[in-house]
């Protein structure tokens, strides 16, 4: 025998994938001579008969229907919508520097659903102030602003916010803190932090500054085509001095064209890192490969 329980058959009717088009849904029990009888209440929701956007002028309606899939007509209304579209749209301001943008949802009633309508504020876009590293004691800011894309505002020039290169300068600020020299710099993440009346933006770049250390020797190994002491002459590193991932770099660019012209062009060079207090201990670790033979052409 099978049991009614009044709890289980309304969510059983909010499962059906259906019951999205409905408001609420109430269950009632009826007896009758055959058994009970299930009667559903349910409030259909109105349909989205028409979307606009009135104000926007940076990007167009295309755009953000390209951009918010979820955002169709002829489908029920939710307010849940509302909000997601409110959020995409604004992620896409802020990524462009216009953090002062506000839209207000407008759902009028029409015949047959809703008319959905977002009324959207751009505002200004406001400018970059300063950039601000944080976690820095011994690298020169200045040295990480060269590399990044984002730039600070000037009396001759005004920088704005764009995200996605904000985001691109992350992996630039690390590879230069690498060509410096520092073993484990790392970018923690980054804030923006706006003045009191919203005019000009400090962005605050935490950095994990990592460490640098003396070479206090390297070695060769994995050599036969050269002697090693061909192949120091091609190493830019000096004894005794930071080592650095930029003279690492030039280092590796030498061998790769010393073996080149012999016709080993998969050679390649590793190094292998051994850490005592201040002092590095550097192999070299070359893979010369195979020669590259080259027939009648």
């Amino acid at each position: 025998m099978d049991y009614i329980n009044k709890t289980k058959g309304c969510v059983g009717v909010r499962g059906y994938s259906g019951a999205v088009a409905f408001d609420n849904i109430e269950v009632k029990i009826e007896d009758s001579k055959d058994g009970v009888i299930l009667l559903y209440n349910v409030k259909e929701r109105p349909y989205i008969k028409s979307i606009s956007f009135v104000g926007n002028k940076k990007f167009s309606d295309d755009t953000f229907f390209a951009d918010i899939p979820f955002l169709t007509e002829d489908v029920p209304f939710d307010e849940k919508i509302v909000h997601d579209t409110i959020y995409k749209i604004k992620k896409k301001y802020f990524e462009k520097g216009y953090t002062n943008v506000k839209i207000t949802p407008i759902v009028k009633k029409e015949e047959g659903g809703v008319a959905l309508t977002f009324k959207i504020d751009e505002g200004k876009k406001i400018k970059i102030d300063r950039i601000i590293f944080s976690g820095l004691k011994t690298v020169s800011s200045k040295k990480l602003k060269k590399v990044m894309k984002t730039k600070e505002s000037h009396w001759w020039k005004r920088s704005f916010l764009d995200r996605d290169k904000l985001d691109a300068d992350m992996p630039l600020i690390e590879k230069k803190m690498w060509e410096l020299g520092y073993f484990g710099a790392k970018v923690l993440g980054y804030k923006i932090k706006m003045n009191t009346d919203k005019t000009k933006m400090d962005i605050i770049i935490t950095i994990k500054e990592g460490k640098r250390y003396i070479l206090a020797d390297y070695i060769i190994e994995g050599n036969k085509i050269f002697k090693k002491d061909e192949i120091k002459d091609f190493v830019t590193l000096k004894k005794g001095e930071y080592f650095t991932g930029k003279e690492w770099q030039k280092t590796v660019k030498n061998l790769t064209e010393l073996y080149g012209n012999k016709s080993y062009i998969f050679a390649r060079f590793e190094p292998i890192y051994k850490f005592k207090k201040d002092k590095l201990y550097l192999t070299i670790s070359i893979y010369e490969g195979t020669k590259i033979k080259i027939g009648n052409i």
